[in-house]
């Protein structure tokens, strides 16, 4: 089980009771089974004339499918390996420049997937702690 614990100070929530991660159901046509969204923005500031600023964003989906169903070595793709698992990752950065990277590890009974957007902590690397949760993930479910 992953718990906001288990990532950088810098992207966790700061709020006095953070928001819960949240199961997600799969579309129809997803290919992935299970699904836990981790959401935390950073801090918004809303100035006197009505005008606000912020710091960005930090999401994070965790996933699961079955072996068939996802491909832990997509297009495009670079192999890793996180632990006892191998996989891939795939860095990219979103429509408005934020880093992002995804990555994907075999597992004996299936496909962990982790996908990471991160604009609130430029300091922290995406596709570092997309190997670091993976690999705690598969060396959980060896």
């Amino acid at each position: 089980m992953v718990t906001w614990d288990d990532f950088p100070t810098d992207v966790r929530p700061r709020a006095p009771k953070p928001r819960k991660p949240s199961p997600r159901a799969p579309e129809a046509d997803s290919a992935y089974d299970i699904a836990c969204s981790w959401q935390a923005n950073g801090p918004i500031t809303i100035k006197t004339d009505g005008t606000s600023s912020g710091s960005g964003m930090f999401s994070a989906w965790i996933v699961w499918g079955k072996t068939g169903e996802m491909n832990p070595n997509p297009p495009n793709s670079t192999p890793a390996t996180f632990g006892p698992a191998r996989g891939s990752l795939v860095p990219n950065t979103s429509s408005q420049g934020a880093p992002m990277c995804t990555g994907f590890a075999a597992l004996t009974n299936g496909i962990a997937g982790v996908s990471i957007l991160n604009s609130k902590a430029p300091q922290v690397d995406t596709c570092g702690l997309v190997t670091d949760l993976l690999t705690r993930i598969a060396s959980k479910h060896k």
